[in-house]
């Protein structure tokens, strides 16, 4: 998956089973039948390995339900998938809260069809790649995706913004119907500075440490930096907060794009290398599907970025900031 987005992800979840299973090793280490079973002697009888195939066991088997979570359900968690109409029977929950495999009336069915079911159509290719190992042969595009963001090296207030951040430094970007749209609540803190409001203090504890806050137009926000989006909404400036996040969505999708580009060089060197030819086609399938999608979510963010830049508000705040540069 080199310079696809699904290296980050899968770096990023082989790192949260690392911690998850040094945790489980620490709380289970003195319990008598866990240090007999699986710590005996000082040597590891149940290794990293093993928790990342109870992992992937999980993830490819657990199915969710709504307003109940995800479940292992015996016989069910063992049906393939098929998209859209070409599944043959979907699961749901009967009046005992049960759960249960439904055949819907409107198929007809003969001795031997396999019995397949939909583990989520509205999933993108790398959801399904990340939680189930394969992406489905009817995919033809992706549906979304995320970019890891970071805030600028030349902003003089990056290692505050960091530090204080309690949202995920990434931007999710979803398609449907044509429409382009993106949510990154870490994005607005990276975009707004001190002239606009945005505040930094360090505060003495009672115990003699000392805490980094942050405050948006005098009010707190150190505890959830997420309700900064909702605050900015209703400032004077609220067009060029989303001028600032769209050019600077606009640089990331463009580097990402770039990437994926190098990559062309990388699957063709690797033709005759020992990679397994399986994983070498879904890793050029995802990176196709990931390079139609970033161009489309560029051409959507320059029409945004057009349509922000009319904005009175916006020539307001340009052409002032010019003057005071004279």
């Amino acid at each position: 998956m080199h310079l696809t987005l699904f290296k980050a992800a899968l770096k990023a979840k082989n790192l949260r089973l690392v911690r998850e299973f040094e945790l489980l090793r620490e709380s289970t280490k003195d319990i008598s039948w866990c240090a007999a079973a699986w710590w005996r002697d000082g040597e590891e009888q149940l290794t990293i390995r093993d928790w990342l195939l109870v992992d992937a066991w999980y993830r490819s088997r657990a199915l969710s339900f709504a307003a109940a979570g995800d479940a292992m359900v015996p016989c069910i968690d063992m049906a393939n998938h098929a998209q859209g109409e070409g599944s043959s029977a979907f699961f749901d929950r009967d009046a005992e809260g049960n759960a249960v495999l439904c055949l819907p009336n409107d198929k007809k069915y003969a001795c031997g069809d396999e019995i397949t079911i939909s583990y989520g159509d509205n999933k993108s290719a790398s959801e399904n790649l990340f939680s189930y190992g394969f992406i489905d042969r009817d995919t033809r595009f992706t549906t979304g995706l995320t970019l890891d963001l970071a805030v600028p090296e030349d902003d003089p207030l990056k290692d505050p913004k960091e530090s204080v951040s309690t949202t995920a430094p990434a931007v999710r970007i979803t398609s449907k119907d044509d429409s382009v749209k993106w949510e990154s609540d870490f994005l607005w803190l990276a975009c707004v500075n001190e002239e606009d409001g945005l505040r930094f203090e360090v505060f003495n504890t009672t115990d003699g440490s000392r805490e980094l806050h942050v405050f948006w137009d005098d009010r707190d926000i150190t505890d959830n930096t997420g309700n900064l989006t909702k605050l900015i909404e209703d400032n004077p400036i609220w067009e060029v907060f989303q001028l600032r996040a769209v050019v600077s969505l606009q640089d990331r999708v463009s580097s990402q794009i770039v990437r994926l580009t190098n990559s062309t060089a990388w699957s063709q060197t690797s033709q005759g290398s020992d990679v397994n030819p399986d994983i070498r086609s879904v890793a050029q399938r995802l990176r196709e599907f990931e390079f139609e999608f970033l161009e489309r979510t560029l051409e959507s963010l320059e029409k945004e970025k057009v349509n922000l830049l009319e904005s009175e508000v916006v020539r307001s705040f340009l052409g002032g900031a010019i003057l005071s540069e004279q």
